[in-house]
């Protein structure tokens, strides 16, 4: 018998008696060759479409489909997960309700993706079911340099972070001063 794959959308949809025998021997069998993500292969293969998709999952979490392109999210949202919790989650703030953080999460039947981002927000979090490539568009947009969040240059091409009121700094790094440096030696007084 060959190498059980788990995953856990897969199995979901397994379980739920959506994909037959065939289909599920395909998928596991591209899944094991490409490691293409099983949401893209569901759709690539043809067996469910992305609204499906999001369905099983929202129902098997209890929770609710997003649609992350007609939902505007507000700077003071954004502000609630730190920029690298969301690239490296690949997650987006939707919502906050009752000090509860609603979130779009691209793998949302990953519990310890939930915990993660709820300990570095420091909120609890409700996850929200949204289309993967959704997210990362959001994340993309709302989190590169110049976007609505973390570190940008200004037009004088100097960095500061947005939103604390500093201004540039002026300091040199640590490695180009020159008392540091055996190529500019300090002077001592005699």
């Amino acid at each position: 018998m060959a190498e059980e794959i788990s995953n856990p959308l897969l199995s979901l949809i397994k379980n739920q008696g959506l994909v037959d025998d065939l289909q599920y021997e395909e998928v596991t069998a591209e899944l094991k060759r490409s490691g293409t993500p099983v949401f893209q292969l569901l759709q690539d293969f043809g067996i469910m479409k992305v609204e499906d998709i999001l369905h099983v999952m929202a129902s098997n979490l209890g929770t609710e489909v997003v649609s992350l392109r007609d939902h505007e999210l507000s700077p003071d949202l954004l502000k609630l997960i730190p920029a690298n919790v969301a690239r490296m989650y690949h997650c987006v703030p939707v919502a906050l309700n009752n000090g509860m953080l609603q979130v779009a999460l691209a793998d949302p039947l990953d519990p310890a993706h939930a915990d993660e981002v709820g300990f570095a927000s420091k909120r609890d979090v409700q996850v929200v079911v949204a289309d993967p490539s959704e997210i990362e568009k959001a994340v993309d947009r709302l989190l590169r340099p110049g976007g609505s969040r973390g570190f940008f240059a200004n037009p004088q091409g100097t960095r500061f972070r947005q939103g604390n009121g500093a201004r540039p700094s002026t300091r040199r790094p640590r490695w180009m001063t020159p008392s540091r440096s055996k190529i500019w030696p300090t002077r001592r007084p005699s």
